[in-house]
């Protein structure tokens, strides 16, 4: 009989145990949601996609200054490392014999910083931007700027240094990335297979070209198959 009191009891404690434990992870749920509801209240709303997103954390008052983000689509030190950095390479690399330079547009700090030092180094040299033919693509990267309203223009994309701007389709793309993987059996993605496909197609038959091969194949694997042809 005795046992039989100790363990009512003990169930009795452990029932009060388990309706503790419930009441205080309610209260957590309701303090969590009412986080939530205050963070997306605090969200404007954006037509500005994943930068949109950012700017909302970063400038947020219910984050508390948490977050900062370096703005790659408006620092002007993106142009300034590829104009310390990447222009300078290029022009050692071709010994100063260079022609045509292409380059995809996405935040314009690639194209703006190398643009910027070979014509400084020979005005001659022409820029050439590759977009995507339309708005909505499969060329993760890139972004087409013609007919983009001034609030999206990336910010810190020079557009007098563009030469010329080439509109490249996704399936130009993704057959220009196959055929330089079967024929040099070199895996680029498909934003440099716009860059291949637009140099290609540009009229530079005299002269020295190159182009940044941005990305290669690994994360584009199953988007690649439906453009192979057995």
């Amino acid at each position: 009989m005795s046992s039989v009191m100790q363990g009512s009891r003990s169930i009795s404690q452990g029932s009060d145990n388990l309706a503790q434990r419930t009441e205080h992870q309610a209260a957590s749920l309701e303090e969590t949601a009412a986080a939530i509801a205050e963070l997306t209240s605090s969200f404007r709303t954006t037509s500005e996609g994943a930068r949109g997103v950012v700017k909302s954390m970063v400038e947020s008052d219910a984050y508390n200054g948490k977050y900062v983000s370096p703005n790659q689509y408006e620092s002007e030190l993106n142009v300034a490392a590829h104009y310390c950095t990447t222009g300078p390479e290029i022009w050692r690399q071709t010994n100063g014999e260079i022609d045509y330079f292409f380059a995809g547009i996405g935040t314009g700090g690639t194209i703006s910083g190398v643009g910027q030092y070979l014509k400084e180094k020979n005005p001659n040299v022409k820029i050439i931007g590759v977009e995507p033919a339309t708005r909505h693509h499969s060329l993760s990267g890139l972004k087409r700027i013609t007919g983009l309203p001034d609030e999206h223009f990336p910010k810190i994309l020079d557009r007098n240094l563009l030469d010329d701007l080439i509109s490249v389709t996704d399936e130009e793309a993704y057959k220009a990335g196959i055929e330089v993987a079967r024929t040099e059996g070199i895996m680029v993605g498909p934003t440099t297979g716009a860059l291949l496909h637009a140099a290609r197609q540009f009229d530079n038959t005299m002269g020295k070209a190159v182009l940044i091969s941005a990305d290669n194949a690994a994360k584009y694997v199953s988007t690649y198959a439906k453009y192979l042809e057995i």
